[in-house]
């Protein structure tokens, strides 16, 4: 199923016009982007998955161009596996993230023993409530337009 940006809008909290402005700049994607004049951007729930974990990065205060660059080192296998979470480190600068692993569950406290004091910061995303909060916001539209 493919979304408007009302829709997509409505389901990631931002404004048709913020998802404009990341999309025309290239910090999201959509796989259904407008053909000619008259045509609309459209977004697939893989599309939603990965902006919302763009926001995410926003705001928790990460640069633009950082979280770019973060949401374009995943698939969508991992974005959409089960139990699946994004580690990444930074430097003394939060904005700028310096590696990125996606890991299950039970990998998260190896990967920090392996790399204790490594690093100043570590930040664990929980992907599972990233797509709960997709999957609610699409059987929401789903729902008001049958």
């Amino acid at each position: 199923m493919l979304f408007t940006s009302i829709d997509a809008a409505h389901v990631l909290g931002i404004t048709t016009g913020r998802l404009r402005e990341w999309f025309v700049r290239g910090y999201i994607r959509s796989y259904h982007p407008p053909r000619g004049s008259g045509t609309r951007l459209k977004f697939s729930e893989d599309d939603l998955y990965f902006a919302a974990l763009y926001k995410k990065l926003i705001d928790f205060g990460m640069n633009r161009e950082a979280a770019k660059k973060l949401t374009e080192k995943l698939s969508i296998s991992s974005v959409t596996q089960k139990e699946a979470f994004v580690v990444f480190v930074t430097g003394e600068k939060k904005q700028e993230p310096v590696a990125l692993e996606i890991i299950g569950m039970i990998g998260i406290q190896k990967f920090l023993m392996e790399n204790c004091g490594r690093w100043i910061h570590y930040h664990i995303i929980d992907l599972q409530k990233i797509r709960n909060i997709i999957d609610n916001g699409v059987e929401y539209i789903t729902e008001t337009k049958a």
